[in-house]
C-alpha cells in the first residue's frame, strides 16, 4: 500500500497514474475550492468592509510568506525523487539538508514580523495587530509550509486519496467551526479565523506525516552512501532557479497584489480586490492543483527514460491539461460576467485578471519539463527579466490605475509565456496541441447554467 511510487515506470503505468491523478486531484480541487469560494463570499457580506480588508490583508501575506519560507523546495523535489528514494539513507540526508534553509528564513521572518506589522500599522492607523495575533500568523505559516512540502512527497508517492480526502475533511470542518460559532452568537473576528484554522491544520499535518512516516518505513533499508557532490550540486541549481520561478510568480498573484492596493488605495478597495481576486483564484487554482501536480509527477516518474518517451507524455498530458483551461476560463468568464456588478472598469480589471491567470496555467506543463531536465536556468532567465519589468512597475503603482497595471502584468505573461513554450520546442521539439473538443465546451456551458438556476 505505501510503496506504490517504486512500481515498474511502464508506459500504461504511467498514463494510468495520471489519470488517477488527475481525477483525485479535480474531486479534491473543485470540492475543495467550491466550499472555501463560498465561505469568502459570505464573509464579504458579513463582515465590514473595512474589517474584511484587514482579514484579506492578513491572509493574503500568510499565503505570500508561505512560498517565501519554502524557498522552492516543493518544486525541487519531483527531479529528483527517484534519485533520493533509493533507501531511507538518500531520503534522510536530503531532507535534513534541504530543510535547513526552511528554518533559516521562517527565524528571520520571526524576528521580522513585529517590526513589520508595526510599520504597517504606522502607515494605516486602523491597522493594529497585538502579540497573540502575530503569534497566530507564525504558526499558520509554519503549518502551511510542513503540509505543502509534505503533500508533495506524499502526491509523488502516489498517495492521491488521503490527500483529497484530508484536504476535503480539513476545508468542511474549519468552515462548519467558523460559522457554526458565529451563528451561536460569537462574533466573526480575526481571532475567530485564525483558531480555528490553526487547530485543523494541525490535525491535518499530523495526518499527512503519519502516512508519511508509514510510507518511509517500506523503503528500501539497504546502506548507501550519502547523496553525492554532484547530487547536491544540481539539486542547489534547480531549487535556486526555483525559487526565482516561484517569486516571480508571487507578483502577479493576488496575495501580493491585495497587500499592495491596500497599502496605496486603503482597506475598503482591498476588500473588494480581494473578493474578486478570491473567485478568480479559487477557479484557476483547481487548474493549477490539477496541471502542475500531475505534471511533475509523471515527469518525476519518467525521469531516466528516454528523450522521445518523455516526448510523447509531454504530449499526452498536455492534451488533457489544456482542455481543462479552457473549461475554467470558460466558466470563470461566465460567473464574473454574472456575479460582478459595478463600473465597466472594475469589469476589465476582473476579465485582465482572469486571463493572466489562465495564461500562466497554460505552461504549467512545460515549467514542470524544465524542471525534470533540471534546465531551469532558461525559466530563471524568463522570469528575471518579468521580475525586473514588474518591479519597475511597481515603483511606479500609484501613478496608475489597478487596470493599467494589470495590462501591463498581461503583456509582459504573454512574453514570458512565448519565450518559455519556444525555447522548450527548440530544445526537446516538444508539441502542443491547442485544439478544444467540443463536448468539453457543453459540459462547461451545462455547469454553469446549473450553478445560476440552482
Amino acid at each position: 500500500m505505501f510503496n506504490n511510487s517504486h512500481k515498474k515506470a511502464t508506459i500504461p503505468n504511467l498514463n494510468h497514474f495520471f489519470e488517477q491523478s488527475i481525477r483525485w486531484k479535480t474531486i479534491e480541487s473543485i470540492g475543495y475550492h467550491a466550499i472555501l469560494l463560498t465561505h469568502q463570499t459570505a464573509l464579504f457580506y458579513v463582515m465590514p468592509a473595512t474589517t474584511y480588508g484587514l482579514v484579506g490583508l492578513v491572509f493574503s501575506s500568510i499565503y505570500l510568506l508561505e512560498p517565501i519560507i519554502t524557498s522552492g523546495i516543493d518544486a525541487t523535489i519531483g527531479p529528483f525523487f527517484t534519485e533520493v528514494t533509493h533507501s531511507k539513507v538518500q531520503l534522510k540526508h536530503f531532507l535534513k539538508i534541504q530543510l535547513l534553509p526552511n528554518c533559516f528564513i521562517f527565524i528571520l521572518l520571526l524576528l521580522l514580523l513585529k517590526p513589520l506589522s508595526y510599520y504597517f500599522s504606522c502607515m494605516h492607523t486602523v491597522v493594529k495587530f497585538d502579540i497573540y495575533i502575530l503569534i497566530n500568523i507564525a504558526f499558520i505559516i509554519a503549518l502551511e509550509c510542513i503540509k505543502k512540502i509534505a503533500k508533495t512527497i506524499l502526491h509523488l508517492a502516489l498517495h492521491f486519496a488521503h490527500i483529497t480526502v484530508a484536504e476535503l475533511i480539513t476545508i468542511i470542518v474549519y468552515v462548519g467551526i467558523v460559522w457554526g460559532t458565529y451563528w451561536i452568537g460569537y462574533p466573526l473576528t480575526m481571532q475567530t479565523l485564525l483558531i480555528p484554522l490553526i487547530l485543523v491544520l494541525f490535525i491535518e499535518v499530523s495526518f499527512f506525516l503519519i502516512v508519511l512516516l508509514q510510507w518511509y518505513q517500506q523503503l528500501p533499508t539497504t546502506q548507501d552512501s550519502y547523496p553525492s557532490y554532484s547530487l547536491h550540486k544540481r539539486i542547489i541549481k534547480v531549487r535556486l532557479f526555483a525559487y526565482i520561478n516561484q517569486l516571480s510568480s508571487l507578483i502577479i498573484s493576488g496575495n501580493f497584489l491585495v497587500p499592495l492596493f491596500a497599502y496605496t488605495l486603503g482597506l475598503e478597495y482591498a476588500g473588494m480586490l480581494k473578493l474578486v481576486t478570491s473567485v478568480i483564484h479559487n477557479t484557476t487554482a483547481i487548474i493549477k492543483k490539477i496541471t502542475y501536480t500531475s505534471s511533475t509527477m509523471l515527469f518525476a516518474l519518467a525521469k531516466n527514460m528516454s528523450i522521445h518517451t518523455k516526448r510523447n507524455l509531454f504530449g499526452f498530458a498536455t492534451r488533457t491539461i489544456h482542455q481543462l483551461v479552457y473549461v475554467a476560463l470558460f466558466i470563470g468568464l461566465i460567473i464574473l460576467q454574472n456575479i460582478i456588478t459595478g463600473p465597466s472598469e472594475l469589469i476589465t480589471f476582473c476579465c485582465l485578471y482572469l486571463l493572466i491567470h489562465s495564461t500562466r496555467h497554460m505552461i504549467a506543463t512545460h515549467e514542470a519539463f524544465y524542471f525534470n531536465e533540471e534546465c531551469v536556468g532558461y525559466l530563471a532567465c524568463i522570469n528575471s527579466f518579468v521580475f525586473i519589468a514588474l518591479y519597475i512597475l511597481f515603483l511606479h503603482a500609484h501613478l496608475f490605475t489597478p487596470t493599467t497595471v494589470l495590462w501591463f502584468l498581461l503583456c509582459v505573461q504573454l512574453i514570458s509565456c512565448i519565450a518559455i513554450h519556444s525555447i522548450a520546442s527548440l530544445l526537446w521539439q516538444l508539441r502542443v496541441s491547442w485544439n478544444i473538443h467540443a463536448w468539453y465546451l457543453l459540459i462547461s456551458f451545462g455547469i454553469t447554467i446549473f450553478f445560476f438556476s440552482s
